[in-house]
């Protein structure tokens, strides 16, 4: 059965970038009216210390996509290394979030001693 992922890490993502390097990375336009539907939650994780991709890339995906911006200051420029644990606690953070399956399944019954 298809079902909506849990959620959507982006991580240092350039935005929509017509440079000819970046091409490779965007088939097309991309439709976030849509996009923002193709996930339960998105976290986008970027350093201010990027050197390769600005962080207002960051700053735009968390806006459209309503997404949460994981601000980064830490001298991880553009994460090429081997270990970042902030996106293994993303991870784990969207893995362990319950999923609702229907509206309001969550809440409490506050009527069921109600006959």
């Amino acid at each position: 059965a298809r079902s909506t992922p849990r959620g959507c890490v982006l991580v240092a993502a350039p935005w929509m970038i017509k440079d000819e390097k970046f091409q490779g990375f965007f088939i097309s336009e991309l439709d976030f009216d849509v996009l923002m539907w193709k996930a339960r939650r998105f976290m986008i994780i970027h350093s201010r210390d990027d050197q390769t991709i600005p962080f207002d890339h960051a700053e735009k995906y968390a806006k459209v996509l309503h997404g949460k911006l994981i601000e980064r200051n830490e001298g991880e420029g553009h994460f090429k290394g081997e270990r970042y644990p902030v996106i293994l606690e993303a991870i784990e953070q969207i893995a362990a979030e319950p999923i609702v399956y229907a509206p309001g399944e969550s809440l409490e019954n506050e009527y069921s001693d109600v006959s």
